[in-house]
């Protein structure tokens, strides 16, 4: 996204730090190391009272915000507690949720810790909190052990302050591990202007209602999430354009479905649907800990709710490995599976750890998928039928909910052992860097860009081209000139991949060539539905364990079709 910039969730538990990762709900690591728990606040907290520093937004006029008029911000302190009690409706007004938040005024107190106090601060002036590119940070303090109250346990860090209300918690109370009982939410005002409306800027201005939406979910125990279609409040990531505040401003399923988890309306439960199953390794016996599941609409392609494969480490009696989309409206599903680590560079600093640092929650880091345990690059895949650890060109299964049905798909084998080549087909053998011209059989002929084609180039970066070869991996010029000579390019076809590694092939990195492959599919009936198939199998993308499996279909009469069997928008060209 243009002038994308981080949104970061910050978690300190109670007593001890501890890095706060992604994926649906906020996570804790209780009882000494031995558990995970969920993160969340007794419903005793209901509502949530917030305050806000008195000061308001203050220097909100140094990043070219081309609201201001003579460096004075229109973001009055009153329009800022307005556009937070907006983004705070957004969840309190959630059906399925009894989440709830109250303003309960503004304070002189501009630094955040666990004190009690819930506070909203533009004047936070510790520098931990708003490293480089983070527009704002909710920090939030848990409980690492079952705690029951008393008069003299309420002061959590030593420090002479009751942390711990006994207004709304009364001696005896019992509070699990994982209860969140303070969060604060700092505003990067050195690095960042906002606004209260969606706006286009080119400058580092942002939409604080939205902003503020995603952070308030952080603030009652929702983590980061990864899906892009439709947008989720939760995603990672803040841009400058008045799209991104009208989209984030406006709750996505899988949004509802973590406030719904936590804090259950359960009267309307009945009107969604689950969908359960459980994840191996090939073996059949090893449950495969934190993989993403995720359910697709299949009427609107959606990526409609998220969740993780429960780790082994779970407070909860889930198995491992197993998994529930819940909150789904009543519809027709692919199950989407989706198996990462961030083990692909010496320590794990590979390329796509600066996304997948966002989206992990506890479940993969404490998982058999995580900590640099991996011993396969496991492809995502869709869940077929039967399912087999090869099965990248099954067609997948559609999974249909009715409201208040449960839908156990059964066992999902993890996508880890070589794929065969599709049936009839020749493999292209096609080490790094190259092209390989495939001369179309007697015949046939492709119709593109006015001209008939006999043959085809196929290329290493996912590019199809007629005429010469374009090996270049940088494919961001698709209509030329060429970033190398300035040349023009010739005509192509692309599949929507970054750079692919042969280096890194579905078993690892043994030098392997590329899993490409062509066939052609005559049609005796139709000779018009004659055509050219070309396949990336499980192909990884250059320094990441990400792979894909994607098909185009060259047709005699000019059609083209692709397929992906599973692919993630964060691959993209």
């Amino acid at each position: 996204m243009r002038g994308a910039r981080i949104l970061l969730l910050a978690a300190a538990i109670a007593l001890s730090l501890s890095p706060a990762r992604a994926g649906g709900n906020l996570e804790a690591v209780v009882q000494a190391g031995t558990k995970i728990s969920d993160a969340a606040w007794s419903p005793l907290a209901l509502p949530i009272p917030w305050k806000i520093n008195n000061q308001g937004a203050i220097n909100n006029c140094n990043n070219g915000n081309p609201t201001c008029v003579g460096g004075v911000s229109p973001l009055t302190l009153q329009r800022a507690i307005d556009g937070l009690t907006a983004a705070f409706n957004a969840w309190q007004e959630v059906p399925t949720s009894r989440a709830a938040f109250t303003y309960a005024g503004t304070t002189a107190q501009t630094g955040i810790g666990l004190d009690n106090v819930h506070l909203i601060t533009w004047a936070e002036t510790n520098p931990s909190f708003c490293p480089t590119g983070v527009v704002a940070t909710t920090p939030h303090s848990h409980l690492t052990a079952d705690l029951t109250l008393t008069s003299s346990n309420r002061d959590l860090n030593s420090d002479g302050i009751v942390d711990i209300d006994p207004a709304v918690y009364p001696n005896g109370t019992v509070l699990a591990a994982g209860t969140i009982v303070d969060a604060d939410m700092a505003w990067c005002a050195a690095g960042s202007d906002f606004v209260d409306v969606p706006l286009d800027t080119l400058t580092s201005t942002f939409d604080m209602v939205a902003v503020a939406t995603h952070e308030e979910g952080h603030w009652h125990g929702l983590s980061h999430s990864s899906l892009v279609s439709p947008i989720a409040t939760m995603l990672p990531f803040v841009d400058v354009t008045a799209d991104y505040g009208n989209q984030v401003r406006t709750l996505a399923q899988d949004d509802i479905a973590s406030t719904s988890r936590y804090y259950p309306e359960t009267t309307l439960a009945g009107n969604f649907g689950s969908i359960t199953g459980r994840l191996f390794f090939p073996n059949g016996t090893t449950a495969a800990d934190g993989v993403s599941v995720t359910g697709y609409n299949t009427r609107t392609g959606e990526m409609t709710v998220q969740v993780f494969s429960v780790s082994r480490f779970t407070s909860s009696a889930a198995l491992p490995g197993s998994f529930r989309v819940d909150w789904l409206p009543p519809g027709t599903y692919y199950v989407g599976i989706e198996y990462f680590d961030s083990t692909t560079g010496p320590a794990g600093a590979g390329d796509d750890d600066w996304w997948d640092n966002n989206r992990f929650n506890l479940t993969i880091v404490n998982g058999n998928v995580s900590a640099g345990n991996q011993p396969i690059i496991a492809r995502p895949e869709f869940y077929s039928s039967p399912e087999t650890s090869t099965d990248d060109l099954a067609d997948q299964v559609a999974v249909t909910v009715g409201a208040g049905q449960t839908v156990d798909i059964g066992t999902a084998i993890i996508n880890s052992d070589n794929p065969p080549a599709p049936a009839g087909a020749t493999a292209l053998n096609m080490p790094n860097g190259a092209s390989i011209q495939v001369v179309f059989p007697g015949g046939f002929s492709f119709p593109f860009f006015g001209q008939s084609w006999a043959s085809v180039f196929v290329n290493d970066n996912g590019n199809l081209t007629f005429g010469p070869t374009s090996p270049n991996a940088d494919t961001r010029l698709f209509l030329g000139p060429d970033p190398n000579s300035g040349d023009p390019v010739p005509p192509r076809i692309a599949f929507p991949l970054t750079n692919l590694d042969p280096g890194i092939d579905n078993q690892g990195p043994n030098g392997r060539f590329l899993d490409a492959f062509w066939r052609f599919v005559p049609d005796g009936t139709s000779p018009q539905n004659d055509r050219m198939e070309f396949t990336f199998l499980g192909v990884p993308v250059i320094s990441t364990t990400k792979s894909c499996t994607a098909v185009v279909r060259l047709f005699r009469s000019g059609r083209i079709e692709m397929q992906y069997r599973f692919w993630s928008a964060w691959w993209g060209i």
